[in-house]
């Protein structure tokens, strides 16, 4: 991962991340992968110092990772969120979706432009499914009030 060239950040994702602070509305990662894992991606897309970030879980540190909820549930501590319902979990896997279902998240988005198609994941219930992450704008722009408290 430290030389792989394939490491970039995802189309849209930091003008996403923009647009939802702007919004008031934290960012946050978690991953499959382990946290050294996880700081070498963070360094080598430069997230880790851009402050596009403002938490990240990473699955060694968690009893389970996806789909348990106990990731979400170290973020929501780290950042001093007490309610599910205002947090979004947005990913590209049926893992993602099940385990925004499993933190009773207010959303469990599902984007299509990774490994899993449409029709792959509408069988583990998305709350959306979108094509991009600049679509995610618009849905969170529906629920901001909820998201905010």
């Amino acid at each position: 991962y430290a030389t792989e060239p394939g490491i970039k950040p995802v189309d849209d994702a930091e003008e996403v991340f923009e647009a939802l602070h702007d919004m008031g509305i934290k960012v946050a990662l978690d991953t499959g992968f382990s946290r050294d894992i996880t700081d070498i991606i963070l360094k080598r897309v430069g997230w880790d110092q851009s402050g596009h970030i403002d938490a990240t879980a990473a699955s060694d540190e968690v009893q389970k990772g996806r789909p348990y909820p106990f990731m979400i549930q170290k973020i929501m501590d780290e950042l001093g969120i007490e309610d599910s319902k205002s947090v979004i979990k947005i990913g590209d896997t049926e893992v993602d979706i099940n385990e925004g279902h499993n933190a009773d998240c207010l959303m469990s988005i599902g984007v299509t432009n990774g490994v899993y198609s449409r029709e792959e994941l509408i069988p583990h219930r998305p709350t959306h499914l979108v094509s991009n992450l600049r679509e995610l704008i618009e849905i969170v722009k529906q629920y901001e009030s909820a998201l905010m408290s």
